[in-house]
């Protein structure tokens, strides 16, 4: 049971509402939960109120949660291959992982593909302040950022830095390229007008992949380079949409030819871009993938506790 939208926890009135709703479902369904799932992260309010009202929660990998999540909705069993691309989730390595290609079943989900990490200047700060993403890949890239000298010096020594493989802060990146500069008053605003701006083109960038994992930082600079050269916003926009639609069909067809699973849960909050899924949808469907997305479960963080609670099932069996 999948209670209301509640929202970012780190507001005091969201979380007051978060335990109220905990226990009025427990109150109105008569049930006292066996099993207590959370978030892998431990600084979570949400995995600190599932240590005060269980003495060993488990603790769910992010991601997992959401394939997971879209499993649980479709009905489906057996192995998958989980595409799940959002802002920020915490890895099992510590690092903060966004750009995810996990394969197998819930409970036991290997992590195939996964976009490269980069240090990310100001963790949670780049979400407000999209510069830091874009800084960052350049960069990682080798390019010039001496326009940016506080950003350069905190990356060059390491200040405030963590290693991320964020789609989302790829898509804030990009969308700096494009000309959407603007500090964003919602989370996700600028990939939003990222996605609005884009014209339609077959056009893609050829991504390197090596070893699992896939050099996507070199998109942004590659961007910038294409603008300078005289490209149309627009069209870089469409450009990086479909090179993003293109990796998640050759990372889907690496697995598939590793393990022959061939259904693809897709899921995170950047699939709520309606662009990056239909395209997916597209290309994978073509390729002859089965391909499964949140219908009436949220694919951002709103439908992650039905994964957890999928997973905290499988567990316990």
């Amino acid at each position: 049971i999948l209670s209301q939208h509640i929202g970012d926890l780190e507001n005091e009135a969201a979380y007051d509402l978060f335990r109220r709703t905990a226990e009025d479902l427990k109150t109105l369904f008569s049930r006292r939960p066996s099993v207590v799932c959370c978030d892998m992260h431990p600084d979570y309010l949400s995995s600190r109120y599932a240590a005060e009202i269980s003495a060993e929660p488990v603790r769910v990998q992010h991601h997992a949660a959401h394939a997971a999540a879209v499993m649980a909705e479709h009905g489906l069993t057996g192995p998958v291959i989980g595409v799940v691309f959002d802002g920020t989730g915490y890895g099992s390595d510590g690092a903060i992982w966004g750009g995810e290609f996990l394969a197998g079943c819930p409970h036991c989900f290997e992590r195939p593909y996964h976009f490269e990490y980069i240090p990310l200047q100001g963790g949670d700060a780049a979400i407000r302040e999209p510069v830091r993403s874009y800084v960052s890949y350049m960069h990682h890239c080798g390019e010039d950022v001496s326009g940016f000298p506080l950003l350069r010096e905190a990356l060059e020594h390491g200040i405030n830095t963590c290693r991320s493989s964020s789609c989302g802060r790829l898509f804030d990146a990009a969308a700096w390229v494009c000309g959407i500069r603007n500090e964003p008053d919602y989370e996700a605003r600028n990939s939003i007008l990222l996605e609005n701006m884009s014209e339609p083109t077959e056009e893609y960038l050829e991504v390197e992949v090596s070893d699992g994992l896939l050099k996507v930082a070199d998109i942004i600079p590659r961007l910038e380079k294409a603008l300078r050269g005289g490209m149309d916003p627009h069209r870089a926009a469409s450009v990086f949409h479909r090179t993003i639609a293109r990796l998640v069909l050759s990372a889907c067809a690496g697995i598939r030819r590793e393990t022959g699973y061939d259904r693809v849960c897709l899921c995170g909050g950047v699939f709520q871009n309606a662009l990056l899924l239909g395209q997916s949808l597209s290309l994978l469907r073509n390729a002859g993938f089965d391909v499964y997305t949140g219908n009436t479960v949220p694919v951002n963080d709103g439908g992650l506790s039905l994964g957890q609670a999928l997973i905290g099932q499988m567990t316990g069996e």
